[in-house]
């Protein structure tokens, strides 16, 4: 019996190794014949097979191996949209915000995918108020900041008003907070005069007899919008020509090009009161520019709108605005302009009042329709015809847009960059983003 159990023993050993070697032969069988499979796929059934890992792996929160999926995808097709959205919200859930807004830009790079910047700057808000959450908590104004930035360097890119309503939120709130702490029970109740003088971070408060009477030609400070093009820092105080004193208060128009729009967001046919730039400057702009407080003071006023006097375009309604765009026969009224006529030698008549700076906001990051006047330009053509002084040389001036018609409703007029008045034969294409923004408003007076 001893010497049979030797025997069995003896045998088993040979089996166990045939058996491992015929497990790994089955292995290495099993691997050639996938690394067939995969080979004998296309192209496409790759990337998609990459794709379905990919999405599995972020479903699971499994965010490195969705990394490496979605870049495999990448490889293979370098202007697949859905594995850069894919990869970018992989790097977002590991909270790497940043490489996700590399990985988007690339994306816009390759592909022009004109989704691309809204996604930019869903990531850009989510990147700030990860900011302001995690490393806020300590109470650091660095992370408020840093947020700030974020939020400025994103709209650069992208150009989304989201994110400039985001800052204006997040500016206020601290303004409101300093205004608190700055008028606590301990002042003694004398804080109340002292608050109209000052708004949060130096912005400018004007009372109303601080800014009436005034004479035409005067500037006024009131209420605040972006102009240093650093988002930061907060809007700036608003400074305003006074244009006239009448009846309906004192008109005022902005001293400055302060933003660039499109009369009208899409090119149909359409007059100031259906106009998204009538819209925008009576929501948007009153409501960002001025205070609750500041606001009781801008008059609301109807505003004629006549016919083009030279093509017979049709004007439109009247409108009831607080915030509006000067009309033609206003600007031929306040500025003293004796407009030639149509058939003269020069159509366009030129006015040193008109030649309007933009901010650099405008300028740089609204990209507005600005050009500056060279000494070549003006030894040819401004000192004599424009009959500009000397003073004009160097000086960048914008386009800014009027409420009248031009030549039929999708089109409308212009101040020329160069202080032109042209008309009386040219105007603006309604739908073009780029041409200025300066408006006027009617203050209260007491």
């Amino acid at each position: 019996m001893a010497e049979e159990k030797i025997v069995r023993k003896k045998t088993k050993m040979p089996l166990i190794i045939s058996l491992a070697a015929v497990f790994v032969v089955m292995l290495a069988v099993v691997a050639v014949v996938a690394l067939i499979v995969v080979q004998s796929l296309s192209p496409k059934q790759r990337l998609q097979k990459q794709l379905e890992i990919g999405d599995r792996y972020l479903s699971e929160l499994d965010y490195e191996q969705a990394v490496v999926a979605y870049r495999t995808a990448i490889e293979i097709d370098p202007k697949n949209v859905d594995a850069y959205l894919g990869l970018a919200d992989a790097y977002v859930g590991m909270n790497d915000h940043e490489e996700a807004v590399n990985v988007l830009a690339e994306c816009y790079e390759q592909t022009e995918y004109e989704d691309i910047p809204v996604q930019m700057a869903e990531v850009y808000l989510e990147w700030a108020e990860f900011v302001l959450i995690t490393d806020g908590s300590s109470g650091d104004d660095s992370s408020f900041t840093y947020a700030l930035e974020i939020l400025q360097t994103g709209y650069e890119s992208t150009n989304d008003d989201r994110l400039i309503k985001r800052i204006e939120e997040l500016t206020k709130t601290t303004e409101n907070n300093d205004q608190t702490e700055y008028s606590s029970p301990e002042d003694g109740g004398n804080q109340d005069a002292e608050e109209k003088k000052t708004w949060g971070d130096g912005r400018a408060w004007t009372d109303r007899e601080d800014i009436l009477p005034h004479e035409e030609g005067e500037y006024v400070i009131f209420g605040a919008y972006e102009q240093d093009n650093d988002l930061t820092n907060g809007p700036e105080p608003l400074e305003w020509e006074v244009l006239d004193v009448n009846e309906k208060g004192t008109l005022l128009i902005s001293r400055y090009v302060l933003d660039a729009k499109a009369y009208n967001e899409e090119l149909v046919d359409i007059t100031w009161a259906e106009c998204t730039l009538r819209q925008w400057m009576n929501d948007d702009f009153l409501n960002s520019a001025f205070t609750t407080a500041e606001q009781e003071y801008i008059n609301e006023v109807t505003i004629p709108n006549p016919d083009s006097s030279t093509w017979g375009t049709p004007g439109g309604e009247d409108t009831t605005d607080r915030i509006f765009a000067l009309s033609t026969d206003e600007v031929e009224y306040y500025y003293d302009l004796d407009m030639p006529s149509p058939f003269a030698d020069h159509l366009t008549t030129y006015d040193r009042r008109l030649l309007i700076q933009p901010t650099p906001y405008a300028k740089n990051t609204r990209r507005v329709i600005c050009s500056a006047i060279s000494q070549a330009d003006y030894d040819e053509w401004f000192g004599g015809v424009s009959g500009y002084e000397s003073d004009v040389i160097g000086l960048t001036g914008a386009g800014w847009w009027l409420r009248s018609p031009g030549g039929d409703n999708r089109g409308a007029c212009l101040v020329d960059d160069d202080g032109g008045a042209s008309w009386v034969h040219s105007y603006g294409v309604i739908d073009t983003p780029y041409f200025g923004v300066r408006p006027a408003l009617y203050i209260t007076q007491r």
